[in-house]
């Protein structure tokens, strides 16, 4: 619901917003005696409480909030904040149940009593004492603050809920930092799997291939003593055949073998790694590694560190040049990624809290440098990964 509607009374009438809040009080009415209700119960209550607060999460739609977010799972029990909403509705019900009886009358008395001649309220009397014409005047001119009145409420009313079962800053960040932890795991899973692939592929179809082709070779030369002149010709050709389909079938496999993991990480290490990284981005990446051999998985995680920031930098940076530039000494390892884009990246990104989450495991730190708007030669993102770390002897 747009917050302008509260201050023109007058459009409320022709929006479907009033029916909504309407509908929206009526409901809380009756969420509230069903907790009068249950609040006696020690088993039931904490389960009205949550399932309550579970409809509250989407009811808060009808006065024009959006849906809450459902909290991070804490044990399966009831949280504080689900019974204070519970509480809270029930401490509200009789003021709202007085509110409409107050909203029944006004009806009765204004619109429904000087039409029908029924004077069954005192209002209704008093109505009829003025006449019918202007008691439905009176009716009609007042409709709009009552709808107002009924869409504050309303509105006041999802407030506070929301105050009461919005997610606090402390819990987002949690979730958030759990979620990519989680991708993070997910990848490392996934680079797992793809080595033993790898290894499956050159140990065991690679090998059986290979030991293929050696036979055939046996084959070959026996042929050439036991097949007549006549034909030797053809069963060589047809064997030649044979051999460069099986060379075909290595040399994919061994392509394949390669691509589920940088080859080149594990047999040359970082340097050489990433400059194949870069090599056929769409801008110039240049890459100075001053690094030696530090092990599989520091060279893995650093290897992409260094991926993730330089994908930010080509999806999101509009950048013409980017750097890579890693460094070691006795007590740690830092890696800088420069590039001269627009800047503004955030670091509640999806990317560095990936990258985050890399370098906390080696008990690393991140710095992020991205100024929006900055002036040269202030300008572009600058991301360095500082990683402990004592060289071997």
């Amino acid at each position: 619901m747009d917050p302008g509607l509260l201050r023109r009374p007058w459009r409320l009438l022709v929006t479907r917003w009033p029916w909504l809040c309407l509908a929206y009080l009526l409901a809380h009415l009756l969420g509230g005696l069903i907790t009068w209700i249950t609040i006696s119960t020690v088993i039931l209550f904490p389960l009205w409480a949550r399932g309550w607060a579970r409809v509250e999460r989407r009811l808060v739609q009808c006065a024009g909030r959006e849906a809450l977010q459902e909290p991070a799972p804490h044990g399966g029990g009831v949280s504080w904040r689900e019974i204070a909403l519970a509480l809270v509705t029930a401490s509200l019900t009789p003021i709202g149940m007085l509110g409409a009886g107050a909203l029944a009358v006004w009806v009765a008395s204004t619109l429904l009593s000087p039409v029908s001649g029924a004077q069954r309220f005192t209002l209704a009397q008093v109505a009829a004492s003025v006449g019918q014409p202007v008691a439905v005047a009176l009716g009609l001119l007042s409709a709009p603050l009552v709808l107002w009145g009924l869409c504050a409420a309303a509105v006041a009313n999802a407030w506070l809920s929301a105050r009461l079962l919005s997610p606090r800053v402390e819990e987002l960040e949690a979730q958030v930092q759990a979620l990519a932890a989680a991708a993070v795991r997910t990848q490392d899973e996934l680079l797992l799997e793809r080595r033993l692939l790898q290894q499956q592929l050159h140990d065991g179809a690679q090998l059986q291939i290979s030991v293929a082709g050696v036979r055939l070779g046996v084959l070959e030369y026996d042929l050439e003593s036991a097949v007549g002149d006549q034909d030797r010709p053809q069963v060589l050709a047809t064997l030649a055949q044979v051999r460069e389909s099986l060379d075909g079938a290595v040399d994919a496999i061994r392509d394949a073998a390669q691509g589920l993991s940088p080859p080149l990480l594990r047999e040359r290490g970082l340097g050489p790694a990433l400059r194949a990284l870069v090599r056929d981005l769409p801008l110039p990446v240049t890459v100075r590694a001053e690094l030696p051999r530090a092990g599989e998985a520091l060279e893995a995680d650093l290897y992409f560190i260094a991926a993730e920031a330089v994908t930010n930098t080509v999806k999101h940076a509009r950048a013409t040049r980017a750097t890579i530039d890693l460094r070691a000494d006795e007590r740690q390892v830092t890696l800088t990624i420069t590039d001269d884009g627009a800047g503004g990246a955030k670091p509640t990104g999806a990317g560095l809290l990936g990258i985050g989450t890399r370098a906390a495991r080696w008990g690393g730190s991140v710095a992020l440098h991205s100024p929006t708007g900055a002036a040269p030669p202030d300008t572009g993102t600058q991301i360095t990964v500082r990683i402990p770390w004592k060289e071997a002897p």
